[in-house]
């Protein structure tokens, strides 16, 4: 039921973008440090023993369009985007042999967000997202960070963004044509 919901806020939106003129429309992407909520399945059966995952550098790539309309002083669009977490590698201890590699697992998916900024400053901005990921990780996302105009058509924001199981740390520039 919650999904449903979100989903119909979500398409709400998307049709009132698609309302505005495509030259509106801003794209962007950048680096994720991404980390994966991980259950050691290891320890429950060898004594001594563990797994653990370390974390992956990926990326990922969006475009938004402005919703032109303000919600409590902020400004509002709606953002899709595609997301690749990287190689989460994955070892294993398990005593009294040495620690050893056991693969890798990886994330990937497209994502619909509403976003929300409200003006810092002269030329910063406070970020906050809500929306649904609909890859690896299904289910509800949401994040917040800062972004800094560099230019009159260029940004750079930092972002924490957490899904189902995966959280980023991301860094990433947005150009307005």
């Amino acid at each position: 039921m919650k999904k449903a919901i979100i989903g119909m806020g979500l398409m709400f939106a998307a049709s009132q973008a698609a309302a505005f003129d495509a030259s509106q429309l801003y794209y962007g992407g950048g680096l994720g440090s991404n980390s994966i909520d991980y259950s050691d399945p290891v320890a429950a059966f060898w004594p001594g023993g563990s797994s653990d995952v370390d974390d992956a550098m990926g990326y990922q790539v969006f475009a938004g369009i402005p919703l032109g309309f303000e919600l409590g002083g902020a400004s509002t669009a709606v953002e899709v985007g595609y997301m690749d977490t990287g190689d989460f590698d994955i070892t294993v201890t398990l005593p009294p042999f040495p620690t050893a590699s056991a693969g890798s697992i990886s994330g990937a998916g497209v994502w619909v967000n509403g976003v929300a900024s409200w003006p810092v400053g002269n030329a910063g901005k406070v970020i906050g997202r809500l929306g649904m990921d609909f890859g690896d990780d299904d289910g509800f996302m949401f994040g917040a960070g800062y972004g800094h105009g560099l230019s009159d058509n260029m940004d750079i924001r930092v972002e924490y963004v957490a899904r189902d199981s995966i959280d980023s740390i991301q860094l990433n520039v947005v150009y307005r044509p």
